[in-house]
């Protein structure tokens, strides 16, 4: 077994189109031999790559988590002691040969793919020369027009529909905003009235927005300005004042 450490990935989900791929990827990384695969270390470099990705917000496939499920159950059976073989007993089959199988069948159809797609693109860079006086020509008139003439009122169409960049300037929400919008919509609610926490963030952009608004919410019940309950597992949160006590809820 390699004793390279685990290393993170610095790439993103969609770079791959699915877990066989990012395992090809790992097993060539490491120069490793797909008949005598390590499953140890690539178990903890693939759960490491997905621990990356949900550091990063991002959505991960479910065909990824499964797979990583799969990797676990081979590296727990190989853990396993074997147990004593009998005189004449076939040997125990190696727990990893499915996935050694799959990993063959799926690099033998990337290599076919990326046969067939570099022969498109050498194929999309030819332009096939029609034979002269060939039936349906059509021959164009250029009159009094020169090449010259033709280049330069290309130019001018292209100066004309020159497209406009403009820079976008991402917004920034800090935890003190959230916490100060939080406040003051407690503040504007019915006397114990309470205000829900889906209420609050309906309005929010992005997903980075509705977490930094979740993180004001506990920084302000840490600082016992707020008091937050729920009913049970994913239920809303609803918001109260410290000071007051519950007795209905209003929309934030």
């Amino acid at each position: 077994m390699l004793s390279r450490p685990v290393r993170w990935l610095p790439v993103t989900l969609g770079v791959f189109q699915g877990p066989l791929d990012l395992l090809l990827h790992l097993i060539e990384e490491n120069e490793i031999d797909i008949y005598d695969i390590p499953i140890a270390q690539i178990t903890d470099q693939y759960v490491g790559y997905l621990r990356a990705m949900e550091e990063l917000d991002l959505e991960i496939a479910s065909e990824f988590i499964v797979m990583a499920a799969t990797l676990m159950e081979i590296k727990t059976r190989m853990l396993l002691p074997k147990p004593r073989a009998e005189a004449g007993d076939e040997p125990a089959p190696d727990p990893r040969r499915g996935l050694v199988d799959m990993l063959l069948e799926y690099r033998r159809f990337r290599e076919l793919a990326d046969h067939l797609g570099n022969l498109h693109s050498a194929q999309c860079k030819r332009f096939a020369r029609g034979a002269a006086g060939a039936a349906g020509e059509t021959q164009v008139e250029l009159g009094d027009l020169s090449l010259y003439d033709i280049l330069q009122t290309g130019r001018r169409l292209a100066d004309k529909h020159r497209p406009v960049f403009s820079k976008i300037v991402r917004e920034s929400v800090s935890v003190r905003q959230k916490m100060a919008e939080l406040m003051r919509a407690v503040a504007r609610a019915a006397r114990n009235q309470a205000v829900l926490f889906s209420h609050f963030v309906r309005s929010a952009v992005t997903r980075r927005e509705v977490v930094v608004a979740f993180l004001a919410l506990l920084e302000l019940v840490r600082r016992r300005r707020l008091r937050a309950e729920q009913d049970g597992l994913f239920g809303d949160v609803r918001i109260f004042s410290a000071r007051r006590r519950n007795t209905g809820t209003a929309e934030g």
